[in-house]
């Protein structure tokens, strides 16, 4: 079935809100086209399609790095429910296979997000609702109900992937299909030695009353699990055959629950990774209460007209907890772990722009352990053992970070004894090249990239073990954001009352902003350079220059900043964020689409991405504040409405094709995204 999302009549409707019905939740994008996501705050998820099947190998109902792994696993992929009723039989969470698309009425009639992802499907005479959560244990609970008229027999089929979230399973003789009885309704699988078991079962709790079977873990009312093992062959996931991936599996079942639902009754699903100290039993007592809450009004939906909540809610799913106990920002969802460039430029628009600058300051201060020789983690290790240190920038976006905290917080005495000897340590490690991956300043003071063949900023795709855009030599966010660590390390030292080395900061800050200028400022073309490598100027029309303009410690006057925004805004500005290459350029890739090379050839050479949207509001804002910029803002902001109900269900896309109608990609739910709108809105509200 064809996305009308493809036509530019159909997006110019979805993008001004004109055709939004409460009544549809994705305005009649396929529902195997847009995907919903529950998270559990430990960096686990529950995520499939709004069809209840998963059209990637990383959709599942149980997903999780819990125990000792290192990475993601699907554990429980699915269950497919079947629903018998007088009229005749329903059939939900149905896997694609070849031939057998996934059955357009698999969409739900209404599907809300908050504070769970809730599914309502209306049957004759009444509904049939099912709502998810996930809980850390980690668990997945999924709950069952009917209402007006309606009673029938429900099958919950448990069907399992227990395999790398990244990887595909196939029919073998290594899985193990026993099923052992763990306690009265309760029951355990363990499919392989090398992965954690899991314990599974159905609470059958009265409405509203108390659990039928004194503790939780019999099924109540006739509900039983019959052990029928087999495997389902040749399960097809769409969306990995688009992006060139392999797309093909097969699950297996060890059997099913079955037994009567009635409106009267609620029954909850529940499946608990064999970690926990208590197995099941902190699950059980979050279902009791869960089922409680089920009977409480619907949650509200990615289609609410106001644009903020929905965002609110989507910023809590990528703060989580790791293992220490310290928090952290997941980069993306569903393949994207911790990364330190996504956490530190998300951070401030998911916790200061929130009001919340004493989860920013924690975040900020539970990653100095692991500061290495001047450099964060690009990527961070379920360990720190395991952190890698190959990002020029990840340093430089947390010492912005902590420039933003700082202001949020009133600029206290104890921020500046906190950070600035982590910014000194940082700021003298990088200019003196320490790091070790080639990275030092150069003899005008900016910080240079010496290899060609590295990859060390965020525009990072590579091809053939070659970067698809170049970025060694002095690269303009770079230096903005180096300028902007010395200015702000200058003010906390001066606030420390350590004048003689904050006279030094001030001096070496002044040296950066005058080569900043004289390198990297085209005067006859009234903009940024992209950088200055081997004497020359890399006059690319990117939006990196954007990013120099918003930044409050920067080089650029006001006339400065206007003239980049007014060549931005006619190059590389569109209603879904900022190309990262002029339209008019040679090297332009207007689609974000096909294999992974083709992908990755266009990731930064044109593809739309929408976190740019904060500094261009900010570098906006900086030139002028009046009432007119700022309706212009949110005019544009509030576009985003509609692609809440397009891909991630109240969530943002990782990039959109350069050319309209501007079609999502990458990830379903980027943090970066969505902490990006909210800091733009935050910045309409009270200013830079």
């Amino acid at each position: 079935m064809r996305n009308r999302l493809e036509t530019p009549g159909d997006f110019a409707e979805q993008a001004n809100g004109a055709t939004t019905s409460d009544d549809d939740p994705t305005n009649g994008v396929p529902a195997a086209n847009t995907e919903w996501l529950a998270t559990d705050g430990h960096g686990g998820f529950a995520s499939a399609s709004l069809a209840m099947a998963g059209t990637r190998r990383q959709h599942g109902l149980l997903v999780s790095s819990a125990g000792e792994l290192e990475q993601r696993h699907v554990f429980l992929a699915r269950l497919e429910e079947t629903l018998s009723l007088e009229s005749g039989t329903k059939v939900f969470g149905a896997a694609e296979y070849e031939g057998a698309p996934i059955p357009e009425a698999a969409r739900p009639s209404r599907f809300s997000g908050d504070p769970d992802p809730r599914f309502e499907y209306e049957l004759d005479p009444g509904t049939y609702v099912r709502e998810i959560a996930a809980i850390n244990g980690p668990a997945t609970l999924v709950g069952y109900r009917l209402s007006g008229a309606l009673a029938g027999r429900l099958q919950l089929r448990v069907i399992l992937a227990f395999r790398s979230a990244d990887a595909l399973t196939f029919e073998n003789f290594a899985l193990c299909p026993t099923v052992r009885e763990r306690g009265p309704g309760l029951f355990y699988v363990r499919p392989y030695e090398a992965l954690p078991g899991m314990h599974f079962a159905v609470v059958a709790n009265a409405a509203g009353g108390d659990d039928d079977t004194g503790g939780g873990t019999e099924a109540a009312g006739g509900w039983r699990f019959v052990a029928d093992p087999v495997w389902y062959r040749g399960v097809k996931y769409q969306r990995d055959l688009q992006r060139g991936y392999g797309g093909h599996e097969d699950q297996f079942s060890p059997g099913y629950f079955e037994g009567p639902i009635e409106p009267t009754h609620s029954v909850v699903f529940g499946a608990q990774l064999d970690v926990a100290e208590e197995p099941w039993r902190a699950a059980v007592d979050v279902a009791e209460e869960w089922v409680r809450r089920q009977t409480s009004a619907p949650g509200r939906s990615p289609s609410s007209r106001e644009p903020r909540p929905w965002l609110e809610e989507a910023a809590e799913s990528f703060l989580y907890r790791r293992p220490d106990g310290t928090e952290g920002v997941i980069a993306g969802y569903p393949w994207f772990g911790e990364w330190g460039r996504d956490t530190f430029i998300a951070l401030p628009g998911l916790t200061l722009a929130r009001g919340q600058a004493d989860r920013c300051g924690a975040v900020l201060t539970g990653v100095l352990p692991r500061m290495r020789n001047g450099l964060l983690p690009n990527t961070f290790g379920t360990t720190p053992g395991q952190d890698q240190y190959r990002s020029a920038d990840a340093s430089l976006w947390f010492a912005r970070a902590v420039e933003l905290y700082d202001a949020a917080t009133g600029h206290q005495p104890e921020t500046a004894r906190m950070f600035a000897p982590v910014l000194r340590e940082l700021a003298e490690n990088l200019r003196d090249g320490q790091s070790g991956i080639g990275f030092a300043a150069d003899d005008s003071g900016l910080l240079a990239i010496d290899d060609p063949t590295s990859s060390l900023t965020w525009m990072d795709a590579r091809v053939h073990d070659h970067p698809v855009t170049p970025r060694h030599g002095c690269p303009v966010e770079i230096n903005a954001l180096w300028f902007a660590l010395q200015a702000h390390l200058t003010s906390l030292l001066e606030r420390l009352g350590e004048s003689a080395e904050a006279r030094a900061w001030r001096r070496a800050a002044n040296r950066v902003g005058r080569a900043f200028l004289s390198r990297l400022w085209l005067k006859e073309e009234g903009h940024l350079a992209d950088r200055w490598v081997q004497g020359q100027a890399d006059a690319a029309i990117r939006p990196n220059m954007v990013i120099a303009a918003a930044l409050e410690l920067s080089p650029l006057s006001s006339r400065r900043r206007a003239s980049v925004l007014k060549l931005a805004r006619a190059h590389l500005l569109t209603p879904r964020g900022l190309r990262t290459l002029s339209p008019l350029d040679p090297a332009y890739v207007g689609r974000y689409a096909g294999d992974t090379e083709t992908r990755d050839r266009a990731y930064h050479q044109g593809t739309v991405w929408p976190w740019l949207l904060g500094f261009w509001a900010e570098a906006e804002l900086r030139v002028d504040a009046s009432t007119a910029t700022r309706q212009r803002i949110t005019s544009l902001l509030d576009g985003f409405d509609a692609h809440a109900r397009e891909a991630g269900l109240g969530q943002m896309s990782e990039v959109f094709d350069g050319d309209p109608p501007h079609r999502p990609g990458g990830t379903f739910a980027q943090a970066w995204s969505v902490s990006e709108l909210l800091r733009a809105r935050a910045l309409v509200e009270v200013g830079p």
